[in-house]
């Protein structure tokens, strides 16, 4: 006689193989809509990742995805601060955020300092570069460093302040100059200012063609009010018939005094 417990497990298995092969197909995943973007965001000199909290929330609030890392030496990388930190090391630095993550159609959003390593970033990588944004940003040219940029007088200061620190880095102008006015804003950031590593503005860019040749780039101008170190970027960039120019009322620090503004900004560049 068979063993009714065996009965009864080949009779659960086979109706269960049955409803498995009678039911519908699971629902597919929604695709990715075509709107969302990924941005990443590289913040100027002295400044960090943290300068894009409010700027990534809006963003990721429109279903983008969003990634704002720290340059070596500044933000919450301030503890890797070295002489030996280079643009060659932000380059770097961009460069593994890419890779890391395996980004590619990347919204790369350049804010002053960071023009020139994401210049260079975006000629290394510009298969996965979907749009290069030059927000309020220095444009960099083959083989001229940031060091020629600055007045003698200025160069020698901050070559002076950098030998005065273990980590050879110079100190941020006052904050006024980024056109923070409030002083609540104005004391916040100050307080997250970190010294910029000088080996960033000496070692000379290297570009073997024209900044953004052949990448969709657009220039973002903050004119409320507008830094005056950025003007002949801001020239350059409007007489370049292949890229598109931008202005916005917003500060140098448009991320911190308007990040509203910002977010909205580069989702309406990218839609």
């Amino acid at each position: 006689m068979s063993d009714p417990s065996q009965f009864d497990r080949r009779t659960c298995l086979s109706a269960l193989a049955a409803a498995t092969l009678s039911a519908p197909l699971a629902a597919k995943a929604d695709p990715v809509p075509l709107s969302r973007r990924t941005f990443v965001l590289i913040h100027g000199a002295w400044f960090g990742g943290w300068c894009w909290a409010k700027v990534a929330d809006h963003l990721r609030g429109k279903g983008h995805r969003v990634f704002t890392p720290s340059l070596t030496g500044l933000g919450d990388r301030a503890h890797l601060a070295a002489p030996s930190v280079t643009l060659s090391t932000h380059v770097a630095d961009v460069m593994d955020v890419l890779d890391s993550e395996e980004l590619s159609d990347v919204v790369l959003v350049a804010h002053s300092y960071s023009g020139v390593p994401c210049a260079m970033v975006a000629e290394r990588a510009s298969a996965r570069i979907r749009r290069l944004i030059f927000l309020d940003a220095v444009l960099p040219e083959d083989a001229k460093p940031l060091s020629t940029l600055s007045s003698p007088k200025l160069w020698e200061e901050r070559v002076a302040a950098s030998k005065a620190t273990p980590a050879n880095g110079f100190p941020p102008p006052p904050v006024a100059a980024f056109g923070i006015a409030g002083s609540d804003q104005a004391d916040w950031l100050e307080r997250r200012l970190r010294p910029q590593p000088i080996g960033t503005y000496i070692e000379p860019p290297k570009l073997a063609k024209p900044v953004g040749v052949g990448i969709d780039t657009i220039y973002v101008s903050c004119e409320a009010p507008a830094m005056a170190a950025i003007d002949p970027f801001r020239a350059r960039a409007r007489a370049r018939p292949d890229w598109r120019f931008h202005s916005v009322p917003a500060s140098h620090a448009c991320m911190i005094s308007d990040p509203q503004l910002t977010a909205e900004t580069l989702a309406e560049l990218v839609a």
